[in-house]
């Protein structure tokens, strides 16, 4: 059951991570068939990033190639016929004629709260969220299910010390009858969300991070009730400590990548 549930839930992660890659396929091929073509180098940082913000979308964008190969800095025919200035510049002429629309640098006009596709490196560190929320919800998950159960866990039970029996079955195990288990797999389970479906806003940096900061904050405060009140501890309720606190460690990361980017 335990082996079926994280198959799954690594499986689902899987699946929003491939859709946030392909998010901007829509766009890519609107640029295709206005017309638009990139310019760029292979030895150009800003070509090199311009594909990163694209992500798998960047295979529906037609790429003109204007280094030469084996030479740094070196510059093709075709980009000196173009007299460009910039060579990640889109080459958008027939885009702008059409729609009006008005691009610089690579840079476009997004609804109103999105963003330009985020860099390669902070959809990494999205993605590592999203991976660490799925492992949050699957601890959750088998915690949620002690909870209901009357049989014993023996795997958690270590001397005196270790009990998780005793935590997930006590009276702080829920909130106004909620299980604190389930609240756990659905804060974890909006991080994973934020993390992959709304990783382009330009609010989402700092939802990750309030979300995660309120989920650690949470987590202590079982912590301490743990070590003060029940006097055992327990190994889910501690995984959990460890995924909600990395989780807001890299949701801190991404808020201050994201300020300085501005």
């Amino acid at each position: 059951m335990y082996a079926a549930l994280i198959v799954a839930a690594f499986g689902l992660a899987y699946y929003l991570n491939n859709r946030s890659q392909h998010k901007n396929d829509a766009f890519a091929r609107c640029l295709t068939e206005r017309g638009v073509k990139m310019y760029g180098a292979w030895w150009c940082p800003h070509c090199v990033e311009q594909k990163e913000k694209f992500a798998a979308s960047f295979e529906y964008v037609p790429y003109v190639e204007c280094g030469i190969k084996g030479e740094t800095h070196g510059q093709s025919q075709v980009l000196q016929r173009r007299k460009r200035q910039a060579l990640s510049d889109l080459a958008i002429s027939a885009y702008r004629r059409t729609s009006g629309a008005h691009f610089q640098s690579a840079r476009t006009e997004r609804p109103h709260g999105v963003r330009a596709a985020v860099s390669g490196l902070t959809q990494r560190l999205m993605s590592l969220v999203a991976i660490l929320a799925v492992c949050g919800i699957v601890v959750s998950s088998v915690s949620l299910q002690h909870h209901y159960a009357t049989s014993k866990t023996a795997y958690c039970e270590i001397g005196e010390t270790f009990n998780c029996d005793i935590v997930n079955r006590s009276e702080y195990s829920s909130i106004f009858g909620i299980p604190v288990a389930l609240i756990g797999m659905l804060g974890y389970a909006g991080l994973a969300v934020l993390g992959t479906v709304y990783r382009d806003r330009r609010e989402t940096p700092a939802m990750l991070f309030i979300g995660g900061a309120a989920g650690l904050a949470f987590a202590l405060y079982l912590t301490y009730i743990e070590a003060r009140v029940l006097g055992v501890w327990c190994i889910l309720c501690l995984s959990s400590l460890a995924l909600i606190a990395t989780t807001t460690m890299l949701a801190a990361v991404i808020w201050w990548k994201r300020e300085r980017d501005e």
